[in-house]
């Protein structure tokens, strides 16, 4: 179960402890929160929540040259997509932050304003990535590689269409979370001009005792 800080966020102790009773009353023995400032995350933590994963937090200016080169492999998904793409988000991550529809589907919606694009080799998809856009900020949300087309630069090309993106859409910063045990992924950003903030994100964890 997700307890998720959306727009009514908690502000109190009291309140997070609540819903941890309600969580209990329903029968739920565990839960894990969004990915959240440190100063969101207080409250949990004063909760009993403890932390689950440490995430960074990159971001990087949107200038008028976030241009990306025009490729027909890089597509538009259609609805008919989700099982492949949720084949290739199975094969790309660990248990804990791996997608099923209900969570693609959330974090999809995480913004007013998204996409989510397909790299395509033979009729099949092979890469894929979700990116948001709200309030001037452009939001990498999402993106995974097929285990085996992995290393050919393909994370790259859908970061550069995601500036794209954001470019166009009038945004004036990008921004993007990852693992902290992810470097292959931090070099990719990294690579990418997006730089680490000095305080990143935190995701808990409350367990029933």
């Amino acid at each position: 179960m997700e307890v998720a800080l959306i727009e009514n966020k908690p502000t109190s102790v009291k309140m997070v402890k609540n819903c941890i009773y309600d969580l209990e009353k329903k029968g739920y023995k565990e839960a894990t929160t969004q990915a959240l400032s440190y100063e969101d995350a207080q409250i949990f933590l004063d909760a009993g929540f403890t932390i689950r994963e440490k995430l960074h937090l990159l971001t990087r200016p949107i200038s008028s040259e976030d241009k990306a080169t025009n490729s027909t492999n890089i597509k538009n998904a259609r609805p008919w997509n989700i099982k492949q793409i949720l084949n290739i988000d199975t094969l790309s991550f660990d248990e804990f932050w791996k997608f099923e529809k209900t969570s693609f589907l959330r974090a999809k919606n995480a913004t007013p304003t998204n996409k989510v694009r397909t790299i395509n080799e033979a009729n099949k998809i092979i890469a894929y990535s979700i990116y948001g856009y709200c309030k001037h900020t452009g939001y990498l949300q999402r993106l995974a590689v097929h285990p085996n087309h992995q290393n050919k630069g393909l994370g790259k090309s859908l970061v550069k269409d995601s500036l794209d993106w954001f470019n166009k859409k009038g945004a004036r910063t990008a921004m993007v979370n990852t693992q902290e045990i992810n470097i292959k992924a931090i070099n990719m950003y990294e690579a990418e001009s997006f730089e680490k903030q000095p305080q990143g994100l935190l995701v808990l964890r409350w367990d029933k005792k």
